[in-house]
């Protein structure tokens, strides 16, 4: 099976690689969910057609509209085996226009291609129904604001693989703030969102934040947070000491080479622990993006460290092997990572500590 972590068919049974490693679950889209027992995208709800994972009186009514319909739709021939319409199964087709896999037709439950009375009393028999898809496992991928993230798992905390894209709202890059907040995209000044999302550095590096926004505001998913030191350090707890584990996170490769991201000589960068961290630099306080290709930077939350003139973040630099830890100003903007919150004691004295909390919960 696949033995490759991060992948959407990951195995954790599988005793050697065959080969079969694929992201085909970056495929799925609205209304569609990826089955590891299938290998496909799959239809999440029948019959729901607005998306809610219920079957409602708005289900109904659309589905009253489809009925005695027959659609045609024509799916396009994998013509080979890594085609990316490989992914979607039954129930779903491939779609040019949303690059991914939905709902062939959302009325019709037998996936015949018409809606009639089969479809009826299937759908009376789920109608007032919300179903709970299947639980998130890490290593999956995970849709968030129009966004798929690889994640990984480190002693027991889920994260992202990837920096954080989220755009509530977009700041020109050199209006900072040590107290309101502020979210940019590299090189860009203006004030659209659509606009910033086009840029080449938002795909590069994704965006980027303040402290004010990292702590007054949700930026990551429901479930998630910005993590504190304790669960940062615990990415490379019990692997490799802070003064090599730096490299292990950074991706490989040096910009000279034409290999990667980092400037030579990307001391020790292999990416073995697969953090996948890349050298975005950061938004400097009314300069604009800065050390792209020589550092990343992260920002910490909750931190015993912090005061009220410095923040804690965690560093890793093109020359150096070590993760950094640093305090500065509020009003920088740093790169964000999430990780999957696990509320419970983490008071290390109590008899209740749980070491994989990543909040406090009393």
């Amino acid at each position: 099976g696949c033995t490759e972590v991060g992948f959407c068919n990951y195995d954790p049974e599988a005793t050697y690689n065959d080969g079969s490693c694929n992201n085909n679950c970056l495929y799925c889209k609205e209304g569609t969910h990826w089955d590891n027992e299938v290998g496909a995208c799959v239809v999440s709800v029948l019959f729901d057609v607005n998306g809610d994972a219920c079957v409602q009186l708005g289900d109904l009514l659309s589905f009253l509209a489809a009925y005695g319909g027959c659609l045609t739709i024509e799916a396009p021939a994998c013509v080979t085996a890594d085609d990316p319409c490989q992914a979607c199964g039954e129930g779903t087709v491939w779609s040019d226009e949303a690059e991914g896999c939905v709902v062939a037709s959302a009325s019709d439950a037998d996936w015949d291609g018409c809606v009639s009375l089969g479809d009826l009393l299937s759908f009376l028999t789920r109608y007032g129904l919300c179903e709970v898809l299947g639980t998130f496992e890490c290593g999956q991928t995970l849709l968030f604001e129009g966004h798929t993230y690889a994640t990984v798992e480190y002693a027991g905390n889920c994260w992202f693989a990837e920096n954080l894209r989220y755009l509530p709202f977009i700041s020109n890059e050199t209006a900072t703030s040590n107290s309101n907040p502020r979210v940019y995209v590299n090189g860009y000044s203006g004030s659209s969102i659509e606009e910033a999302q086009q840029m080449d550095t938002y795909d590069m590096y994704g965006a980027y934040y303040n402290y004010a926004t990292i702590s007054t505001m949700d930026i990551c998913p429901t479930g998630w947070r910005v993590p504190n030191s304790a669960t940062f350090n615990r990415i490379f707890s019990g692997v490799e000491p802070y003064y090599t584990a730096g490299g292990s996170m950074k991706t490989s490769g040096t910009v000279e080479e034409g290999t990667g991201l980092w400037h030579s000589p990307n001391t020790g960068g292999d990416n073995s622990l697969q953090f996948n961290a890349i050298p975005a630099g950061y938004i400097g306080y009314y300069t604009g993006g800065v050390e792209m290709g020589y550092t990343a930077r992260f920002w910490l939350d909750n931190d015993d460290w912090q005061n009220a003139t410095y923040y804690s973040n965690r560093w890793l630099l093109h020359d150096s092997e070590e993760i950094q830890y640093y305090g500065t100003t509020a009003g920088y903007g740093f790169s964000v990572r999430c990780v999957e919150d696990i509320p419970g004691c983490n008071d290390s004295q109590a008899c209740n500590y749980l070491e994989t909390a990543t909040s406090n919960d009393g």
